[in-house]
Parts: C-alpha cells; structure tokens; sequence
C-alpha cells in the first residue's frame, strides 16, 4: 500500500514539475520572439517592426522565391513541427482568392489585420502583455 502512494506522489509532483518548466519556457520563448521583433529596443512591437518580421518568415515558407506559399511549401518547412492539417487550415484561412496558395499581399493583410487584434489598447504598438495575452487566447480557441 505504502509503495502505490509514494509511486502516486512521485508521479504527481514530476506532473507538477513538468508543467511548472512548460510554463517556464513558454514565457522564455515569448521573451525570446519579443526581442526578435523589437529591433529598435523601446519595449514595444511597432506596427512595422511587426510586418518586417511577417516578411522574414514568410521569405522562409517561400521555398521557390516565387512569392507565393503553396501548401507543400508550407508543410516542407513544419514537418515534424505541425500536423498537415493544420498546415492546410493556415493555407486555407489565408488564401483570399482560392488559388491554394498564400500570396505576399495576402500574407501581410492577414498580418496587418492580426496586429490591429493584438493591439487591443490601439496605441499601433504591442507590448509583451498583449502578445502573451494574444497567443494564450489563441490557444485555448484551440482547446474549445
């Protein structure tokens, strides 16, 4: 009996540790990916300090520099990272004129009307609380 409770307690506080470190390195990496973004160091994510860095990952989807993003570009660059479906989802969502693919000017439309859902003060300028703040809303729409 004593052996079932303390296997029951060694299992609950490594559950509580693991997510304790979760947390941890979800905050390093908002850390990490806001200090990316702000290249002018203010503490804030300018509208185009944001678009800038919309462009840098969409020239990596780009594989074929043909400035556009087809699904197999797209999955190429997450394999291992997302599942394929949510890979044709993102295409999806994205692809404005149904050509099963992701164009620059739709890329940086979505982009631009995702910082103004961001900027939930309007002030056209983020801050480390609205883009945790953004990613922790986005992911429990996931949940739901």
């Amino acid at each position: 009996m004593k052996k079932v409770v303390y296997s029951s307690l060694a299992l609950c506080l490594l559950a509580i540790s693991s997510a304790n470190a979760w947390e941890f390195q979800k905050g390093k990496f908002a850390d990490r990916t806001f200090s990316k973004m702000d290249k002018n160091s203010d503490g804030f994510i300018q509208k185009d300090e944001y678009l800038n860095a919309s462009k840098v990952r969409f020239e990596k989807l780009d594989k074929n520099n043909d400035s556009k993003v087809t699904l197999d570009e797209a999955k190429s660059t997450f394999i291992g990272k997302r599942k394929p479906m949510v890979m044709e989802a993102w295409v999806k969502r994205y692809d404005k004129n149904s050509d099963n693919s992701v164009s620059s000017s739709e890329f940086q439309e979505h982009t631009s009307s995702t910082f103004s859902l961001i900027d939930t003060n309007n002030d056209s300028k983020l801050t480390k609380e609205e883009l945790k703040s953004h990613k922790e809303n986005k992911k429990s729409s996931f949940k739901s």
